[in-house]
């Protein structure tokens, strides 16, 4: 019960000092999943591997895009 009256409180309580009440951000769950990677080939003819590496290269680069989408993200939180 007094958990509950306190939690109903804080934010008013805050508001009272002039500061706001505090906000959990998390960013969107796309952001945060892994990227998949190629399937190995079963062959190994020139154009299997090419593929193959093409595959690697692009998840490489989602990966990447992510990690720095995730940045610009956190860079925008308010402290």
């Amino acid at each position: 019960m007094k958990r509950v009256l306190f939690a109903s409180i804080a934010p008013l309580a805050l508001a009272a000092c002039g500061q706001s009440a505090s906000v959990i951000s998390t960013p969107p769950p796309a952001w945060t999943q892994p990227v998949a990677e190629p399937a190995v080939p079963a062959d190994d003819s020139d154009a299997s591997v090419a593929e193959y590496i093409i595959g690697l290269v692009e998840a490489i680069r989602e990966a990447n895009a992510r990690l720095k989408r995730l940045d610009d993200w956190r860079e925008g939180l308010p402290d």
